[in-house]
């Protein structure tokens, strides 16, 4: 596979994270953001539905009790979701499936990202605070 090609699908990727990430707290709230919605989604895009669900449903099942309410911030399960995913993705470009093994390698790398995303949520929330 090119470069060039990776380079975009990483850019698509990019760029459905930011979109989805807007349902998370700032617009609609539909719940696009929940794992087990926005990974299927992103498999679509890429032509991955099967292993999209198989990876959904385990990150559903990793962040199902973290619930964003008042001043609870939990850890950002969709920037982590969107990540691994996406590199899942990526790789099955480029490589074929991924195996069992890779797939929990993934998620294992991919899930301390959720408690980076989570303070850069407290970061802007302090930041909104700021500016009201």
């Amino acid at each position: 596979m090119e470069p060039l090609s990776i380079t975009l699908d990483a850019m698509l990727v990019a760029l459905f994270g930011g979109v989805v990430a807007l349902d998370r707290r700032s617009a609609f709230q539909v719940m696009v953001s929940q794992p087990l919605v926005c990974v299927p989604l992103l498999g679509l895009v890429f032509g991955y539905l099967e292993l999209a669900f198989g990876v959904a449903v385990l990150l559903q099942l990793i962040w199902m009790s973290s619930v964003l309410f008042g001043a609870n911030v939990p850890p950002n399960d969709t920037l982590a979701s969107v990540i691994i995913s996406g590199i899942l993705f990526l790789y099955a470009n480029s490589f074929g499936e991924p195996s069992g093994a890779l797939i929990c390698i993934a998620i294992l790398l991919g899930v301390p990202l959720s408690l980076v995303g989570k303070r850069f949520d407290i970061r802007l929330d302090r930041a909104n605070l700021d500016l009201a």
